[in-house]
């Protein structure tokens, strides 16, 4: 007991004690989600100021180029028209000329900002005169319009009007053509400047994100160590009991209310261990002296129950044996107690309480070989048995007493006799089911019900099936979940059915 306690070590301190474990959880999971959305929208924010910004810088460039190309083809409507002399031309050139005032319009704050950034009022000159200039244009077509629906000039006449118009348009362009260089050294201008500052903005950014990342990654750390600490703490204790010593207190501080509780209960469990080892100790030595002596008085019984061999049967048999040594040649004497000795030698050894099937079996084969000798042809019998059940463990003496309680009660006060069949079977679940079936007299089920109650509560006042009551006591000391079940009709007859599981025995040979 050497082992330093537990609580005597260095503590670790939480930052704050929350009351359950999940709540505990719940806070840090908050915390995380609320960095990471509010990392998320500032690089949702940067990357929507980087492309608006982005969006102004190229929109005067794009929009000189659409009001160029506009002016174009306002000015094709008019020239198909006067051309042509087709009115169809007329609604297109009007919209072309009302969006190209529009565009230009809208874009004045554009040309506006730019000047102002850059210090230079030509560029607010040369849209002013754009602007006129189209309105020039826009009144010029419109006259030109209408001396070609009145017809009061020759064609000559609008061709040389329609080539002035086409010079002011070429003015215009011209001069869209100066505003749009213009704009666009603005735009390379503006460009560099804020290229420059999205830069320091993005080192600004990710250092803040570096910073905010190692605050949290710290935070969680250490909420991760008030609830690991006191747990490994715990750990240790539990080790420490594991190695006999239970001289544990509790923590002096835990992350939650939930793990001090945890560490309160389990100092009580170890004090109350530590108090009950030594009754248990004690206890020991009484339940090693009990085991002994039940184990003891189990094979007493079996050897008890071994010893028990009907003497009326063997009477019968010196009878038969009598019998036969008058009437027969002494060959089949011979033979009978030959069989008779060696069923003897069976029932009275007391090397083993516990035979292979196949071993039982000889000796029920033995036995019914003697009854035939008795019963002549009243008595007919079968021994069936699978090669999967014969390697298997039995009981001695548990099919015979069956079968010698058919013969006795079933088959013998029958004038004509009957047949007797013993079957048993193996199973790939390990449970052995022995059947004895024989064709007797049979009972009534009060008769049966009666016999399963005695066999059930082993009742030693049954003498009138002792074969059943000493098989199911056998049985079931062996393999206590072993059943046993009866089947049986006046004049039908009687099935009784032994199931357990067995083990493998080697038994030794027994001398002939």
């Amino acid at each position: 007991h050497s082992r330093t306690p537990v609580a005597q070590r260095t503590m670790y301190n939480p930052i704050v004690t929350f009351k359950t474990i999940r709540s505990q959880l719940l806070w840090n999971y908050i915390l995380a989600m609320g960095a990471l959305v509010v990392l998320s929208v500032a690089v949702v924010i940067s990357v929507y100021s980087f492309s608006s910004r982005t969006d102004d810088l190229v929109y005067g460039p794009t929009e000189l180029v659409r009001i160029s190309s506009e002016l174009n083809a306002a000015h094709q409507f008019i020239a198909n028209f006067v051309n042509y002399d087709d009115s169809a031309y007329l609604g297109p050139y009007r919209a072309a000329v009302a969006d190209l005032s529009s565009r230009l319009e809208a874009f004045e704050p554009t040309v506006r900002a730019a000047s102002s950034d850059q210090k230079d009022v030509e560029l607010l000159y040369s849209y002013q005169e754009i602007n006129n200039q189209l309105v020039w244009y826009e009144e010029a077509g419109e006259a030109l319009i209408r001396q070609v629906v009145a017809g009061e000039d020759e064609r000559f006449a609008r061709f040389d009007q329609l080539y002035d118009l086409r010079d002011l348009k070429n003015r215009i362009a011209s001069a869209l053509t100066d505003l749009l260089f213009r704009q666009m050294n603005h735009t390379q201008s503006a460009y560099d400047l804020y290229r420059r500052g999205l830069r320091t903005n993005w080192v600004v950014f990710f250092a803040l994100f570096g910073a905010a990342i190692v605050l949290l990654v710290h935070f969680v750390i250490r909420q991760a160590q008030s609830i690991s600490e006191p747990i490994r703490q715990l750990v240790e204790q539990g080790r420490q009991i594991a190695a006999h010593d239970y001289r544990v207190t509790a923590l002096t501080s835990s992350g939650n209310d939930e793990l001090q509780t945890l560490s309160d209960t389990f100092v009580e469990m170890a004090t109350e261990i530590g108090r009950s080892i030594e009754v248990l100790h004690q206890k020991n030595a009484l339940e090693r002296s009990n085991l002994a002596m039940e184990q003891s008085l189990k094979q007493a019984e079996l050897e008890l129950l071994q010893s028990q061999i009907n003497p009326h049967f063997l009477f019968n048999t010196l009878n038969t044996i009598t019998s036969l040594a008058r009437i027969e040649n002494a060959t089949e004497t011979e033979r009978l107690l030959s069989t008779f000795s060696r069923f003897l030698r069976f029932n009275l050894r007391s090397m083993s309480s516990v035979v292979t099937v196949e071993r039982e079996l000889e000796i029920v084969r033995a036995y019914l070989f003697i009854q035939k000798q008795r019963f002549g042809t009243r008595l007919r019998y079968s021994i069936d048995a699978d090669s999967l059940a014969l390697s298997g463990s039995i009981p001695s003496l548990t099919i015979q007493p069956l079968v010698e309680n058919s013969l006795i009660h079933g088959i013998e006060p029958r004038r004509e006799g009957g047949s007797v069949k013993i079957r048993v079977e193996g199973s790939d679940d390990g449970v052995c089911v022995v059947s004895v079936a024989d064709t007797g007299v049979g009972m009534s089920e009060t008769d049966a019900q009666a016999i399963r109650q005695k066999a059930a509560t082993l009742d030693d006042e049954a003498r009138d099936h002792l074969g059943i009551v000493n098989t199911v006591r056998r049985v079931q000391l062996y393999d206590p979940g072993a059943s046993l079940t009866i089947e049986s009709a006046l004049g039908d007859g009687t099935t009784v059915t032994v199931s357990y599981r067995p083990g493998l025995v080697e038994e030794p040979a027994i001398a002939d």
